[in-house]
């Protein structure tokens, strides 16, 4: 597993590396709970806590390397505050970044074979990747009428890999579960859909020209065409709509960074409030600004819908936190089917911490990334009330929605961006009094 050859291993080679770490971590597990007696409830925390750490930082070397289904589970899973402690979080948010390309020509067989008329729908297709990400790479090309495109090239054997990394990280959720006594199935059987969605380029296809369609209407937000003659279930063809990176905006002078801050989170309000679907993948480099302003969107190979259910009660939440009236949330969550495992609402302490924690985008004008960080407010807590949220019931839905919205907030903190956040999230927030 040497060079580009420790990108793609065989399916039994993935069991036995992955399998391998997950035992490393079981057995260390088992060790820290034979000697949990022994300690106070403080330093069992700390000690499995450290454990995870030390663990996770082999898995997340090893998803590195595997890509497929392993980094992606690693890059959603480094998304979900709450989920896991904040020090694990922070170890997979190393997968984030892009991941090595492979030559052009390990993929050519699979390109040729899955677009036998390709020589009459291309005039050239560049040898050198665009961008490389998990399960696939993208290449400019040229097609024989002249227009630019990219073309998204799914790795080859991909499904039979995603299915072997799914066998081997569900054992490793199982064992994490045992461990704390909490269910994470449904949470693993949500992931698990997403992962296998995405491996079909025909159907993120289709949502990719539906939310063409759905956001025609808005001037500041583009998404490119998608060519379907020329894309199949592992070939993926769209325009090529360049534009300037999110970290390149980070650069820019505040008014900028601002306007682009206030767009990201309106469109993310709109998709919630107005649409009830979402573009659930908020890596930045899924996002790119022309020189207008206008927002261009990229990859939908993951899309979530909000329940009515959970629209109705986030509505309600942001009422509640306009208000600064925390002892409306625990009810409120309870209607979202968010509660302790022995179905009694969320603890109003945590509620109130949490609150305290946000309270800026509910009132006056505020900056991301400010000395009163609120980000890192709630990493704090997170790492404050671990143990207690592991016991914490919540419906799958919330994971995609809430890793959007972590994900979002995220990218206006790299932003540092400054706006009336109240104003915009006042339009989408439940009619005053209703709880």
């Amino acid at each position: 597993m040497k060079g580009e050859d420790s990108l793609l291993v065989s399916a039994v080679a993935r069991f036995f590396a992955l399998g391998g770490a997950v035992g490393r971590l079981a057995s260390a597990l088992v060790f820290q709970q034979v000697l949990s007696p022994a300690r106070s409830a403080e330093t069992r925390q700390e000690k499995l806590l450290a454990t995870l750490v030390r663990h996770t930082g082999e898995i997340t070397g090893l998803l590195g390397r595997l890509k497929g289904g392993a980094m992606k589970i690693g890059q959603m899973l480094s998304l979900q505050e709450g989920l896991l402690p904040p020090e694990v979080t922070a170890i997979l948010s190393a997968l984030q970044r892009d991941a090595p390309s492979l030559p052009f020509s390990r993929l050519r067989d699979r390109f040729e074979a899955e677009l036998p008329e390709h020589r009459l729908l291309f005039e050239s297709v560049a040898e050198q990747p665009l961008a490389a990400a998990s399960i696939g790479q993208v290449h400019r090309a040229v097609l024989k009428d002249g227009r630019e495109v990219v073309i998204k090239v799914q790795y080859p054997s991909m499904e039979s890999i995603v299915r072997s990394d799914l066998k081997n990280l569900r054992q490793l959720f199982r064992i994490f579960g045992g461990f704390i006594a909490v269910d994470l199935d449904p949470i693993w059987d949500e992931v698990g859909e997403r992962l296998n969605e995405e491996l079909d380029y025909e159907r993120e296809g289709r949502q990719q020209q539906a939310f063409r369609e759905r956001f025609s209407d808005e001037p500041r937000i583009h998404v490119p065409d998608v060519i379907f003659e020329a894309s199949t279930r592992s070939i993926l063809t769209t325009t090529y709509e360049p534009g300037e990176s999110l970290s390149q905006k980070a650069r820019a002078d505040q008014n900028e960074r601002d306007a682009v801050g206030a767009l990201l989170f309106e469109f993310l309000l709109e998709q919630i409030f107005v649409h009830q679907i979402l573009h659930a993948d908020p890596h930045p480099g899924n996002f790119a600004f022309r020189p207008d302003g206008t927002l261009i969107l990229y990859d939908f190979g993951s899309i979530k819908q909000v329940p009515d259910f959970l629209l109705s009660g986030y509505r309600k939440l942001l009422r509640a936190g306009m208000e600064n009236a925390p002892e409306q949330i625990p009810g409120i969550l309870k209607t979202m089917r968010v509660h302790h495992q022995d179905g009694t609402p969320i603890k109003l302490e945590i509620v109130r911490d949490y609150l305290s924690a946000f309270s800026p985008i509910f009132g006056s004008r505020y900056r991301f990334g400010a000395d009163d960080d609120l980000l890192e407010k709630a990493i704090t807590l997170g790492r404050r009330y671990w143990l207690e949220a592991l016991g914490v019931v919540f419906p799958p839905d919330v994971i995609f929605i809430d890793r959007t919205v972590a994900g979002t907030l995220g990218n206006l903190r790299s932003l540092r961006a400054e706006s009336d956040w109240r104003r915009l999230l006042e339009k989408h927030a439940a009619p005053a009094g209703v709880s």
